[in-house]
């Protein structure tokens, strides 16, 4: 993605910049995308150079990217073993274990729940009153 193609660009400029101080600043140009902007080698720019300084600079731009791109592959390389060491470790424990949860009788309170909600709707009548609240007026 962007941030890997910026520390490419990055990691090139300063292999530049080391060995061969102001060529960068001949070679770049800067460019926008949707993150910010940015400066990269610029083909047409590094073609306006003698024969000789561009292929270094062809070169020191390759190794540059892929020094880059050896960075990147740190993280996934430290992953993966942090995967492995977690792997390990619960085998170490046993491995893995089906564990039950204890709780009430399942079964008794949600047809208990059931039931409950059942009688609820029929005290009510169709106007949306209790029928209880009325009988018990009319015992009055």
């Amino acid at each position: 993605g962007p941030l890997i193609g910026k520390m490419q660009e990055d990691s090139a400029k300063a292999a530049i910049e080391a060995k061969m101080e102001g060529t960068y600043a001949k070679v770049s140009e800067d460019k926008t995308y949707i993150l910010g902007d940015y400066t990269a080698v610029s083909d047409e720019k590094l073609k306006q150079l003698p024969e000789k300084d561009q292929g270094e600079v062809s070169g020191l731009v390759k190794q540059g990217r892929q020094a880059a791109l050896a960075n990147i592959t740190v993280f996934p390389l430290i992953m993966l073993i942090s995967y492995i060491s977690l792997g390990f470790y619960f085998k170490g424990r046993g491995g893995y274990k089906a564990v039950e949860l204890e709780g009430g009788d399942d079964d008794d309170s949600d047809s208990s729940d059931t039931a409950n909600a059942d009688d609820s709707e029929d005290e009510k009548s169709d106007d949306g009153s209790d029928d209880k609240s009325e009988k018990e007026s009319k015992d009055d």
